[in-house]
């Protein structure tokens, strides 16, 4: 695995917050922003935001034959409405080619939700 230089921003600017998160692969840096309210706001029940970002179970694989499931708990996290975003990342460059075409698409959808820390619970092997 490769480690990569890494910077992050977060500022509250004009009524608004700004994020950025950036890492700089093969000397070209690489860059996600957002502009969001300044006050965070209960996720809806049943939105696509929720639908993201309410997981409580994780899966890793372990070994060829075998995945490693476990639960996940945090307390239900809120949201920063997006007001707007940049992208500057070369996917192809990043990720490889196969991702390349992602350069050329506008995403679904841009959230920015305050995170807490979590416990990871009841680890279960499956398969093999």
């Amino acid at each position: 695995y490769e480690t990569l230089p890494m910077k992050h921003e977060w500022t509250e600017l004009d009524g608004q917050r700004q994020v950025s998160y950036q890492w700089k692969k093969k000397g070209v840096w690489q860059n996600f922003k957002v502009e969001a309210d300044l006050q965070s706001q209960k996720m809806d029940a049943g939105s696509e935001t929720e639908f993201i970002t309410e997981h409580y179970w994780g899966y890793a694989k372990y070994g060829d034959k075998q995945t490693n499931e476990y639960e996940v708990t945090h307390p239900k996290w809120e949201h920063y409405p997006v007001q707007n975003y940049q992208i500057e990342v070369d996917f192809g460059l990043v990720y490889g080619k196969e991702f390349e075409f992602l350069n050329k698409l506008e995403p679904t959808s841009v959230m920015l939700a305050e995170g807490s820390e979590i416990t990871v619970e009841k680890k279960s092997k499956l398969g093999g």
